[in-house]
């Protein structure tokens, strides 16, 4: 689209051969919009009118990130920042929430080290043990309203 017919938005079908008078200009065209709350956020609902959620994010190569997403239950804003031996993920869970999982990806490095054994945690600044799932792969948190921060990082000092 963007390369045919230089086009600033998604276009109502994929080609004019589809539907000769289209436009530019539809609600329907924004149906993309979700991928980036759902797959790089990982913020979805795990019950009916949001009552719980999860957060898991899967940033690929990206280092940083942030997001506000509207829901019934209110506004839920993510960002995380990461590298190698660290990650970072602080989430605001509006009221009415009954329980958010914040599920926190291990560092890269974490696993030369050897089976997530040195793997430390904070929760909101307090240390804690990491609920270690998915083979070790990610860090499970359970938490309710309110402002959070997970923090994943490998060996014995905190930076």
């Amino acid at each position: 689209m963007l390369d045919t017919f230089n086009a600033t938005c998604a276009m109502e079908c994929w080609s004019p051969e589809e539907l000769p008078n289209l436009s530019f200009a539809h609600p329907w065209a924004s149906s993309p919009a979700f991928i980036i709350p759902w797959h790089l956020f990982g913020i979805r609902a795990t019950s009916p009118g949001w009552t719980t959620f999860a957060v898991r994010p899967a940033p690929g190569s990206l280092t940083h990130g942030n997001i506000s997403m509207h829901t019934v239950r209110g506004t839920v804003a993510a960002s995380f920042a990461r590298d190698d031996a660290r990650f970072e993920l602080r989430v605001s869970v509006p009221g009415g929430i009954t329980l958010a999982s914040l599920i926190v990806p291990v560092p890269a490095s974490c696993s030369t080290l050897g089976h997530g054994s040195s793997v430390m945690a904070l929760l909101d600044g307090e240390f804690v043990a990491p609920l270690l799932v998915d083979g070790g792969s990610v860090a499970e948190f359970e938490v309710g309203a309110g402002n959070h921060e997970a923090v994943l990082w490998c060996g014995a000092a905190y930076t």
